[in-house]
């Protein structure tokens, strides 16, 4: 039973989400949201699935994303009601039109056997969604790495991490975030390194990073290089949430 999970559930989903693009955004006894993303270029498509769990009607449902500057959407909405044991896919079509780091709000509201429920939660939606992954030499990695220097678009973190992470993870990690993954770059082979572009219609972003392992695993030290802030925010925030989580 229970209302609406908590705002810890709800944050957990949604980191999930932005580094797959499959999986929960909502889950409740009654209402439960499950989410498929594909992107390109400046362009994605998010299908979220809203299902009643219910053998009841959900009534008076409402799922609102609030607007942005940087987002231009077509949205299929959601029904008013959904049947006992239904479900209704609803379809957004987006465009990103600017850098962004913090992704759009998203309200849901329902009542369903008499009983109000709401939540807040966003978008699962981050501006490394639209990287491409990028293969490069060691010249062209370090010459990207020696052009970027200091705030805002180099960032670098020490973090420890929650839990032994085998290298195989950590390479994952670096993949999720749509850079490359790559070895023999870096002469320290406990270093990872990765690489990406974007371009969303305002010109060409590069990025590297390195995550350096300290020996014996436990502790790590970021680093964010990328030709826009809001690229570099982005990725560390989410390899410091995949290394603390």
């Amino acid at each position: 039973g229970g209302g609406p999970p908590d705002d810890k559930k709800l944050k957990e989903w949604r980191q999930g989400l932005m580094v797959s693009d499959t999986g929960v955004l909502y889950n409740d006894s009654t209402l439960c949201a499950e989410v498929q993303m594909a992107f390109q270029g400046n362009m994605a498509k998010l299908q979220i699935r809203w299902s009643n769990r219910s053998p009841a009607p959900i009534d008076a449902l409402r799922v609102i994303t609030a607007p942005v500057p940087f987002l231009q959407m077509q949205d299929s909405g959601v029904p008013h009601s959904l049947p006992a044991n239904g479900g209704h896919p609803q379809v957004m079509t987006l465009k990103i039109c600017d850098y962004f780091t913090d992704p759009p709000r998203l309200q849901i509201s329902y009542s369903s056997q008499g009983h109000a429920a709401s939540a807040e939660t966003k978008l699962p939606l981050s501006i490394c969604k639209f990287l491409t992954p990028v293969q490069c030499t060691k010249e062209q990695y370090f010459n990207v790495w020696g052009k970027i220097q200091g705030a805002p678009n180099e960032v670098t973190q020490v973090l420890k991490g929650n839990r032994p992470i085998t290298p195989a993870e950590v390479e994952g990690w670096i993949k999720s975030l749509r850079f490359s993954a790559m070895q023999g770059i870096d002469p320290n082979p406990n270093n990872f390194v990765g690489a990406c572009r974007l371009n969303i219609g305002l010109g060409d972003v590069f990025g590297v990073l390195r995550v350096e392992i300290a020996p014996g695993g436990g502790g790590y030290k970021l680093t964010v290089k990328c030709s826009h802030p809001s690229v570099t925010a982005t990725a560390r925030q989410l390899l410091a949430d995949l290394i603390t989580g």
